[in-house]
């Protein structure tokens, strides 16, 4: 039997647990009552996972230990429901898995007012250990196979447990029917990730080759300080992209006003 890390809350740093299969469905299944008033606060409180079973959930503990035992797919704002989810995960050869609703599926944010849409977290059972590369290619293939964003691929990513509050919305379902495919999984990985490789490889060299435009250095005068400096040591690409509703596929990211669900733009 394989277990992966557990902790009580998102700030808990030491003094870990480890749960197995089962109780993961167990927790995911039958939510206790609790008085938890909102979707924020029910998520502060809730307990989260990681996808092995180091002694910590530090990125460079989860690498060294590099034994995977959890499958992962985040999906935010999707259009697919959860009969849809099973529908695909069948057609990989999924057959034993979690799908659950999040605290924040269907709710009306507080502060802005907007409506979120269907939010799920797929959780897929291992019955072996995987090292981190197998587990990082299936991890990205999955991730662009559903459109979701590439955070279930990092080794450090924790997931929240489902918790209860006043009005939530909560759906879940349980698959059990014998064992994933995952060598199957793993071939597919292999072959999108050598595809992307060589479709990364073009673009990095057309941009290559465009002329780069004439820097024009800032004019400062006195204790001026450079404004362009200031932002960009305040912020990085990814989390403004992320926070504008983008989603990143392997190098490329998906911007969320796409129909066609190709990622597309490149830093």
């Amino acid at each position: 039997m394989i277990y992966f890390l557990h902790a009580t809350n998102v700030v808990q740093t030491e003094n870990f647990s480890y749960i197995a299969w089962k109780d993961l469905i167990s927790l995911c299944s039958d939510l206790p009552a609790t008085v938890f008033k909102t979707a924020k606060e029910a998520k502060k409180k809730s307990a989260v996972i990681a996808s092995h079973n180091a002694i910590n959930k530090r990125k460079e503990q989860a690498i060294e230990h590099d034994n995977f035992t959890l499958l992962r797919l985040d999906l935010d704002d999707t259009e697919l429901d959860i009969e849809s989810i099973k529908a695909q995960l069948k057609a990989l050869g999924i057959e034993n898995y979690i799908i659950h609703t999040t605290a924040k599926h269907q709710q009306i944010d507080d502060v802005t007012g907007e409506c979120y849409g269907n939010r799920f977290r797929v959780y897929i059972k291992l019955e072996e250990p995987l090292n981190f590369k197998d587990w990082s290619l299936i991890e990205t293939y999955l991730s662009r196979a559903f459109n979701a964003d590439d955070c279930a691929t990092r080794p450090q990513q924790i997931m929240y447990l489902p918790t209860s509050f006043t009005g939530i919305k909560y759906d879940y379902a349980i698959g059990d029917n014998g064992v994933n495919n995952i060598a199957s999984l793993l071939a597919k990985a292999n072959i999108h990730h050598e595809k992307d490789a060589k479709e990364c490889a073009v673009i990095i060299q057309s941009l290559s080759a465009m002329p780069s435009k004439e820097h024009k250095p800032e004019c400062l005068v006195g204790k001026q300080i450079s404004l362009i400096e200031t932002v960009n040591d305040a912020y990085e690409w990814g989390s403004l992209l992320r926070h504008y509703g983008y989603k990143q596929q392997d190098k490329k990211w998906l911007p969320p006003e796409s129909k066609s669900g190709a990622a597309g733009v490149v830093i």
